[in-house]
């Protein structure tokens, strides 16, 4: 059985009120209180919360039963009746104010009052799931994370949820009524959208518009916030508009995300751009590194048959020295690119930074100066010249980019003696006797924040495209694998000055270079030589070379040349080869002569300073490796060593 409504009766006239609950009892209800006065009624809704209230507008005391209907609608949420004999136009506009749910005249039939009574309840059971409806939907668009603005069909904002709030900068109180360009600006690569404009399009068109690539900024802020954007019309079951929908999602970060993706897209292009100039500057080294052995081999041949005393050893002297400049050169070229072998050894410091500064003043550009600090009595480092070259010309770069508007870069070199004392302020330093190699410039400078940061893989401070944010990474790499260190000195606006810390060269070493004289001369004793190389100009030079030290030498332009050779049961005492060949490795093929003679001596050569080189796999099997170019002396000593062996 359905539970009883349960009703209240507020009467000022004793006899009404008890025939009016016989009336309701007969019909079903359920009469829990029977008030007189207006606080009466009140304490009733607030005790026992009826379904419902029939009021009579006249009632004792100072409130009215408009006055009590008012409160109950305010304070409780319970639907009223006026049950009264008045009926004149004022009291009807002071009753509607309070949202009654129904009216009734006296006197009145039992059929009016039960129905009027079932509509009030039927009707404040639908309007309470209506407010439940719109408190749930309410929620909802508050608790989304997209900005949510209604506007009516006039452009008046009827609705913003919490985050429309925030992105907006203005509460729903104080934007309620106002139009919204009042709060807000929208612009779309720049151009300023026509708000008023755009709402009208949609309430004409009654179509949902996607604008991309669109930044708010709230009247009142000076920030800007790129968002993702659409606005559609509210369409009602008439088909009408009712107003416009604008929701709007704040992308910061996704942009953050697409920028940083940009960035290491830009970075992995520049990165295949490097290394793809690398292989094309490994190819044209491999061909000029063949064309300046042959003017060194030659030259030096020319120079064992002329006195030096005649007019033209001079010219010879030239010759050999411009070549090898050419080669240091070729070596310049390649230190932002190359894989070069490290070739360590006695490294004087000062000659490797004279020879850089006529290519150093042509990398930094006229507006900025080069000077140069060297220390006169510096010992040499014990290292590798092409990747000290590499440090220099990173760091001259850096410098460049640091001064915009021009300035001096400063290199410079001392001999120092680190004591226990420095080891503590410096913790990857210690005791001893180093080179301290300074560059330093006149540039914009670094904060304290970022100088920690300045050694990280793929860190700049430069803007997008300037820059991989590798250059001091490697810088920090070869230092290390120096076994040394490296300090920075930086402030914004006073420039930046690097400090590397460089092991001097071993005692052995340097006694072993110093003591050890150039050959000129090799007693080949009939020995017989295979040389497998390409390059007609480096054959002809090996065979006079060799010819002219007594050795009996066998060419072979390729591997199948030389292969054919050793199938026919030629024996050799050496093998000179080249590592890249037409129709092969030349590595490859001295591995497959090794397994049949393993004590056989070998000399791989190449003019590649890349993975063709395949250094690292002569490195660990042992061979004696010459780099083109190389000169007389060079393919002696090689040739010595490994027979001497």
């Amino acid at each position: 059985m359905a539970a009883k409504n349960r009703l209240v009766i507020v009467e000022d006239e004793i006899i009404v009120a008890e025939d009016l609950a016989g009336t309701l009892t007969r019909q079903g209800y359920e009469i829990i209180g029977h008030a007189s006065t207006g606080p009466e009624a009140l304490r009733y809704c607030q005790v026992l919360h009826p379904d419902l209230v029939l009021m009579d507008i006249v009632l004792k005391g100072m409130m009215t039963g408009i006055d009590t209907a008012q409160r109950i609608k305010e304070e409780f949420d319970i639907p009223v009746i006026y049950v009264t004999a008045y009926a004149d136009e004022k009291t009807l506009e002071q009753a509607k104010t309070t949202g009654p749910f129904g009216y009734i005249l006296k006197p009145f039939t039992e059929r009016e009052l039960k129905s009027t009574i079932e509509m009030a309840l039927y009707k404040h059971a639908m309007d309470r799931k209506v407010r439940e409806k719109e408190a749930w939907l309410s929620t909802i668009l508050k608790s989304i994370g997209d900005g949510v603005v209604v506007v009516d069909i006039h452009g008046k904002i009827d609705f913003m949820n919490s985050v429309a709030e925030m992105l907006t900068g203005c509460k729903l109180e104080q934007a309620r009524s106002r139009s919204l360009p009042e709060l807000i600006v929208l612009e779309s690569k720049g151009i300023r959208i026509d708000l008023n404009r755009l709402i009208r399009d949609v309430i004409q068109w009654k179509k949902v518009l996607h604008l991309p690539d669109i930044i708010i900024k709230p009247r009142e802020q000076t920030k800007e916030i790129p968002i993702d954007d659409c606005i559609a019309p509210l369409i009602g079951s008439d088909g009408k508009v009712m107003g416009v929908v604008l929701v709007f999602k704040d992308i910061t970060e996704r942009r953050l995300v697409e920028d940083e993706k940009e960035k290491i897209h830009a970075q992995l292009l520049h990165a295949q751009k490097m290394e793809a100039i690398g292989l094309l500057a490994g190819g044209i080294a491999h061909d000029f590194n063949n064309l300046l052995t042959v003017i060194e081999g030659n030259t030096n041949l020319a120079m064992m048959k002329i006195d030096d005393s005649n007019e033209l050893f001079q010219g010879l002297v030239e010759i050999e020295s411009a070549a090898e400049r050419a080669a240091d050169l070729t070596n310049q070229l390649l230190l932002f690119s190359r894989k070069q072998p490290m070739n360590f050894g006695a490294v004087p410091l000062n000659d490797v930074i004279r020879r850089m500064t006529k290519m150093l003043k042509l990398l930094i550009g006229e507006d900025v100066r080069l000077v140069t600090h060297l220390d006169a009595n510096l010992d040499p480092i014990y290292g590798d010249r092409g990747t000290i070259e590499q440090i220099i010309m990173n760091l001259a770069v850096n410098a460049r980019d640091a001064m915009p508007e021009g300035g001096s870069l400063t290199i410079g070199t001392r001999q120092i003696q680190i004591q226990a004392d420095d080891v503590e302020s410096m913790p990857e330093a210690r005791s001893g006797t180093f080179v301290c190699m300074t560059v330093g410039d006149t540039g914009e400078g670094m904060s304290e924040e970022v100088i920690p940061h300045i050694f990280e893989p793929f860190f700049s401070t430069k803007t997008p495209g300037k820059g991989t944010g590798l250059g001091l990474s490697v810088v920090y790499g070869i230092v290390k694998q120096h076994d040394g260190w490296i300090r920075v000195s930086s402030k914004p606006g006073k420039g930046t000055t690097f400090y590397m810390y460089l092991p001097l060269v071993y005692e052995d070493i340097l006694t072993r270079s110093d003591s050890e004289p150039k050959v000129r001369r090799l007693d080949g004793g009939g020995r017989k030589v295979l040389v497998v190389e390409d390059e007609q100009g480096v054959r002809i030079f090996l065979d006079a070379a060799l010819k002219g030290s007594g050795f009996e030498v066998s060419m072979a332009a390729n591997i199948k040349e030389a292969r054919e050779m050793i199938n026919r049961g030629m024996a050799f005492d050496l093998i000179f080869c080249d590592v890249v060949l037409p129709d092969g490795n030349g590595f490859e093929f001295v591995e497959s002569v090794h397994k049949q003679n393993p004590n056989l001596p070998s000399i791989l050569s190449s003019g590649y300073t890349g993975p063709k080189s395949m250094w690292d796999e002569i490195r660990k099997k042992g061979y004696r490796f010459l780099k083109k170019p190389f000169n007389l002396d060079e393919l002696i000593v090689s040739i010595q060593e490994v027979l001497g062996r």
